[in-house]
């Protein structure tokens, strides 16, 4: 339909959260939704990875391996908060990589069991040579 809209509006806060808002009007039917990043408590833990001024925040990095429910939930927050990782921003697929190498030093945490059930990984987690590096 002509009447019909689409509209993308990209906002940055100063936390480097990257808030996406979505508008779409379907015959004066108006629907909002917004995208801040995942659960709470691993919106927190990234945001605290991205919050350090040192170029080494793998103790952090780690952390939100821990606090996040799910992969999806990790790598949702990871797009949100792309400062917790190395590069301005992240596709799917970035994030998927920078999971999989970070999953190598926390094997136990339910983020990594769930990458790996999803395929997400790119070795399996009873890996002997993983479990040297995960006492």
């Amino acid at each position: 339909m002509a009447e019909d809209k689409v509209r993308y509006i990209h906002l940055v806060t100063t936390s480097r959260l990257v808030t996406a808002l979505f508008i779409v009007t379907l015959g004066g039917l108006s629907l909002t939704a917004c995208s801040t990043g995942g659960t709470p408590e691993c919106t927190t833990a990234m945001r605290a990875a991205a919050d350090v001024s040192s170029s080494d925040n793998s103790v952090e990095l780690l952390t939100t391996l821990a606090a996040c429910a799910s992969a999806d939930d990790w790598i949702l927050t990871l797009k949100a908060n792309p400062g917790a990782g190395a590069l301005l921003s992240y596709t799917t697929a970035d994030a998927e990589s920078l999971l999989d190498l970070s999953c190598v030093r926390a094997i136990a945490t339910a983020v990594c069991i769930d990458a790996a059930g999803e395929g997400i990984l790119t070795y399996e987690l009873d890996d002997p040579r993983l479990k040297e590096l995960n006492p």
